[in-house]
């Protein structure tokens, strides 16, 4: 066996082990893109459950303001609050 011979098989071994590299390089990437497939479709699915969701309960009351109470002066209670805060510090 001469050394053409020897850099042949070289050069095919090299071959082989490229394709086989770029053959678990393929699996991965196909691993990699069904799993983000899979994900989105969860992601999509969970998206149209809480949209279904939201049209069914009704809209939450918008929550009282401390002004809106008719037998309460905002104002007064505020500065009372912080004149106490002051006095006993």
């Amino acid at each position: 066996m001469g050394y053409a011979d020897q850099f042949y098989e070289l050069g095919q071994e090299f071959a082989r082990d490229a394709e086989a590299r770029q053959a678990d390089i393929d699996r991965s990437f196909a691993a990699i893109l069904a799993e983000e497939s899979r994900q989105a479709e969860a992601r999509a699915e969970g998206e149209r459950r809480e949209a279904d969701l939201a049209e069914k309960e009704p809209p939450k009351p918008p929550p009282v303001k401390l002004g809106d109470k008719a037998d309460w002066d905002a104002e007064d209670d505020f500065w009372e609050f912080r004149s106490n805060r002051f006095k006993y510090q």
